[in-house]
């Protein structure tokens, strides 16, 4: 659940984890590109849970931890997203679709740099930076970004951001005029890395709906290449074909 005041709690505490943690400790006899991070997530219905991201140079995982009931998995080079469900052994596929991302009204898109942050120490020798993201008077959400930090999770979170978007117009346009909004349909479809192009949000959140913090990482981590490779005995299916009801028994 998120209460009153916990976004400044989580901007505060996650600049002490990253000072004093030994996870963002970089190690110098350790060449990788491949980059560690662990968030807390949480929204308005549901206790806090974890969320460990793991991205190489081919690769990006997204789960709960080791003992995780299932992952996701974006192939970078291939530009499929894999949802793999361990309990019942089920792969969904989504694939990118190259879909222009036009919106057919204009959103009316700004964002407001907020002078909130001279005081708070540095992360990985940067500051964060405060953002709010608005579609014309409404406010969509806010940011704590940090510039140069994990470049390599920001490119690997931009395309996996646009895959799922790409994949959001067929539903959007079903969606009649009067139940669209200009926040929803800018930061799943038509503007979905705006916060992105600021760097790393180690803080990212909308007042009493949802809280996304980074409590640690490291910049030079070894994945495990076992982490990145699919089940070999799944049954794999697209999410067009169950969108569409062509998935059979997959359904069911």
């Amino acid at each position: 659940m998120i209460k009153n005041g916990d976004v400044m709690k989580s901007v505060y505490g996650v600049v002490l984890v990253a000072l004093l943690s030994p996870l963002t400790a970089c190690d110098q006899k350790q060449k990788s590109t491949d980059h560690l991070l662990l968030f807390t997530e949480a929204d308005a219905e549901v206790e806090p849970g974890t969320v460990r991201v793991i991205v190489s140079a081919d690769y990006m995982r997204m789960d709960s931890g080791e003992n995780a009931e299932g992952y996701i998995l974006l192939d970078r080079k291939q530009k499929v997203i894999y949802s793999v469900d361990r309990t019942n052994r089920q792969i969904i596929t989504i694939s990118d679709s190259g879909k222009e991302l036009k919106p057919t009204v204009d959103l009316k898109l700004s964002e407001i740099k907020v002078d909130s942050t001279q005081d708070m120490p540095a992360i990985g020798g940067k500051k964060p930076q405060h953002y709010q993201y608005k579609s014309g008077d409404e406010l969509c959400y806010e940011s704590m970004s940090i510039k140069g930090l994990l470049p390599g999770y920001v490119q690997a979170m931009q395309e996996y951001n646009l895959i799922l978007a790409r994949d959001s117009v067929g539903a959007l346009t079903s969606l009649p005029a009067d139940l669209r909004n200009g926040c929803d349909m800018a930061r799943h479809t038509f503007a979905p890395n705006r916060h992105l192009q600021h760097g790393t949000p180690v803080v990212l959140w909308h007042k009493g709906v949802f809280v996304n913090t980074l409590v640690d990482y490291k910049e030079n981590y070894k994945a495990d290449k076992l982490l990145f490779e699919l089940p070999k005995d799944y049954q794999t299916t697209s999410i067009t074909e169950l969108r569409s009801g062509a998935a059979g028994k997959f359904i069911q």
